[in-house]
């Protein structure tokens, strides 16, 4: 998969990744204005999708999923699975500070999502992962290896007593 990104309308950074599990180095700091993150994932034996701000995973593969995070909302996670909800794609950023967009448009074409986030840098903004899964787990345990890999720091539930 070719994974490609820019800042402003400029692209200044290529490259490829063919395995089933990557975490990336996207250096940020000092930098301000919108970077982007491109790149498409087939859809094969892709049955639903889940984001954050879902209650519950979607049954059926939509057009255009999008998906906004910021410092006091949702994260930047997306998952895509099959109907035995086996991953086919996780990907999320360790980002959970600046605002963020992910969309994935279905392109028919190539029989593809191509997928895009949106990150919105300002002057305190600092480096970050992109984590790319195609791992043949359940995409909760996915999910819940996301929440562990370091630089994430989700807010812990208190356990129900």
């Amino acid at each position: 998969m070719k994974i490609s990104l820019f800042h402003g309308s400029e692209q200044y950074a290529v490259f490829e990744h063919a395995g089933d599990y990557g975490r990336f180095a996207v250096k940020a700091s000092g930098w301000i204005g919108l970077l982007r993150i491109c790149f498409s994932v087939p859809v094969l034996d892709m049955h639903g999708c889940w984001v954050p701000e879902s209650r519950t995973p979607s049954a059926r593969l939509p057009w255009t999923v999008e998906s906004r995070s910021a410092a006091q909302r949702a994260f930047p996670f997306l998952a895509f699975f099959n109907s035995a909800q086996v991953n086919r794609l996780s990907a999320g950023l360790t980002d959970l500070v600046d605002d963020t967009k992910i969309l994935a448009r279905m392109n028919q074409e190539n029989c593809t999502y191509d997928i895009t986030f949106e990150v919105a840098l300002g002057k305190d903004s600092g480096d970050f992962e992109l984590v790319l899964d195609r791992r043949p787990l359940l995409w909760t345990d996915c999910l819940e290896e996301w929440r562990k890999t370091p630089g994430v720091k989700l807010p812990a539930f208190p356990d129900a007593a």
